[in-house]
């Protein structure tokens, strides 16, 4: 019965996402029309910087908690936990200012000093989601930060109607965790208590959260630290245009990640004694993502400035040589997180660290030799084919079994 429950859950959560994923699109769409490729330029510089000043706490503190047993301190071990791990983002935020405002622009040092403050409640409400995950109630997490979302991005939406430019896309950034906060906060009606833990499990919660350190970081790093690099030496412009030919080529993967990253890591996991049942899951998986993902191929490389007019508008146009580029990861990536998930299902998180920095090292190798604007997008497909290449000796020893 409990099984029957989950499978209903998960199958409830993904329709529901998709459903959100439209809506945002939608709202994506409306800011890429109301606003330049530079605004989102600054923003994508902004996050990525972000995203680097988080790498030392990328710890997976929601899926520690839900990994063990519910106790009477638990949940205010895993918020005690969180709630450190803001505070020392808060100190590494601010140390960082002041070059951030040096080396750009004091707006950027602005927003991340804003997005690092508001990343409180993140911290604190992925906690309740987690909670709310764990008791197998994906329904309602997937309505609250669905919903919150939107409303978010309607924030935006007006916001840059009015001319706010940026800013609205720092107020989406803002107000997104606020109401997740706020709505798990009132459903969930637990009292924040960052003192009623139990120092034994914030270090069994720490310890087990710790083993995705390396492999999340990199990741990081391999998605962020280009945005960074293309922010400190070309223009905004350029970098609007990378980073959202960068979300276009992503959404292949975000339609696919219920099945590349949830289902994929249960399924793995739990059939680690079955190697045949394993091996014919990942085959499975990778040709459905390869066959589905076809179309998406044709339209990124052969008809990249009809995507972009019809989407975005005429003055996206610019972008097409970055889409066509971008084709092969587009269609690659989702295949990536099949690998990632097989690794991660037979305890093997080192495999794709190794992966991503070599992803890395590859990416700006390319941009060493060959620093042409249009090689900014074609060095990720490039880069994904090398990591991709190297973890086949890995697969091909546990495969063959």
């Amino acid at each position: 019965m409990k099984q029957q429950k989950y499978i209903i859950a998960s199958l409830w959560s993904a329709g529901s996402q998709y459903i959100f994923f439209a809506l945002n699109f939608l709202g994506q769409i409306a800011l890429a029309r109301l606003l330049l490729p530079e605004h989102f330029g600054v923003m994508a510089l902004v996050l990525s910087i972000q995203g680097l000043l988080e790498i030392a706490l990328s710890f997976s503190v929601p899926m520690a908690y839900m990994h063990f047993k519910e106790t009477d301190t638990l949940f205010s071990s895993a918020l005690t936990l969180s709630f450190v791990n803001w505070l020392l983002l808060m100190v590494i935020t601010s140390l960082s200012l002041y070059p951030i405002y040096y080396f750009y622009q004091e707006e950027v040092a602005l927003f991340i000093f804003l997005i690092t403050i508001f990343r409180w409640f993140s911290s604190i409400s992925s906690i309740y989601i987690a909670r709310l995950e764990k008791n197998l109630d994906f329904k309602t997490a997937t309505l609250i930060t669905g919903i919150a979302t939107i409303v978010a991005i309607v924030f935006a939406v007006s916001a840059a109607f009015m001319g706010a430019n940026e800013y609205s896309l720092l107020t989406r950034e803002l107000i997104a965790p606020l109401l997740i906060f706020v709505i798990a906060k009132f459903y969930i009606n637990i009292p924040l208590n960052f003192f009623n833990f139990d120092r034994d499990e914030v270090q069994q919660l720490f310890k087990y959260s710790f083993k995705m350190f390396f492999s999340r970081g990199t990741s990081v790093l391999y998605q962020r630290l280009p945005f960074v690099f293309i922010g400190t030496y070309y223009t905004a412009n350029t970098l609007g245009f990378v980073s959202q030919i960068f979300y276009l080529s992503m959404l292949y993967d975000r339609l696919m990640a219920s099945f590349t990253q949830k289902i994929a890591f249960l399924f793995y996991s739990h059939s680690t004694a079955n190697s045949k049942e394993s091996k014919k899951g990942f085959f499975y998986i990778n040709g459905f993502i390869l066959i589905a993902g076809i179309p998406v191929f044709i339209l990124f490389f052969f008809f990249p400035e009809w995507l972009l007019y019809t989407l975005w508008g005429e003055k996206w146009l610019d972008g097409a040589i970055y889409l066509k580029m971008m084709a092969p990861f587009a269609l690659l990536y989702p295949m990536y997180e099949n690998i990632k998930s097989y690794f991660y299902g037979h305890a093997e998180n080192e495999k794709i660290t190794y992966a991503n920095i070599v992803g890395i090292l590859s990416y700006f190798t390319i941009i060493f030799f060959n620093s042409d604007s249009y090689m900014l997008s074609l060095s990720f497909s490039i880069s994904l084919l090398v990591m991709m290449i190297f973890t086949l000796p890995y697969l091909w020893k546990r495969l063959r079994v």
